[in-house]
């Protein structure tokens, strides 16, 4: 009895190696395949391949593991990984708050101010020096205006527009040199 078992073993074994090894080829071959087709693509269709490919290898990889009967460790990671996810997922929601709040400034410099409805224009100005119509259009004061209204202004608007409080960078210079220009006259 005990050497029918060793010898059923020794042969499920022997033969189940070939197998394993084709299937290694197949997937290197696929891959390879795979990655001549991504040199030759424009580089438009790049980005979209890569997504089917990535798509498609993860669903041959699941298959592979539903054949081989490992597909139980990919049922423990995700059990094990769960309570992580529901922990992390109002961080996740709130990415795009985060990355604004922490360092967004910098990406609102360069695509233009933020309109009163908070969707984003762009600014069709030039970009020298103010005039004075400008700069009390900034700071909305009339032309008029006397240093402490200016400053008041400028004051009352850095106080929402700040980069530190949410705002980007090109509202804030803006804002200092509308207060630069009227107060320098």
């Amino acid at each position: 009895m005990l050497e029918s078992t060793i010898s059923r073993r020794t042969i499920a074994g022997v033969m189940g190696q070939p197998g394993a090894t084709a299937l290694i080829q197949l997937a290197i071959a696929a891959a390879l395949l795979g990655l001549i087709v991504y040199t030759f693509l424009p580089a438009e269709k790049r980005r979209a391949w890569g997504r089917k490919a990535l798509l498609w290898g993860g669903v041959a990889f699941l298959v592979l593991l539903l054949v081989t009967g490992r597909l139980h460790w990919i049922f423990a990671i995700v059990a094990a990984l769960w309570p992580l996810a529901m922990r992390l997922w109002p961080l996740i929601r709130a990415w795009p708050l985060l990355r604004r709040w922490l360092g967004g400034g910098q990406a609102s410099a360069d695509s233009g101010d933020t309109g009163a409805a908070g969707s984003r224009r762009r600014d069709t100005r030039r970009a020298g020096p103010l005039s004075r119509e400008e700069a009390c259009e900034i700071l909305g004061v009339p032309t008029d205006a006397d240093a402490e209204q200016i400053r008041s202004a400028h004051r009352r608007l850095m106080q929402r527009l700040h980069p530190d409080r949410g705002g980007s960078d090109y509202l804030a210079s803006r804002i200092n040199a509308a207060k630069r220009r009227l107060l320098d006259e």
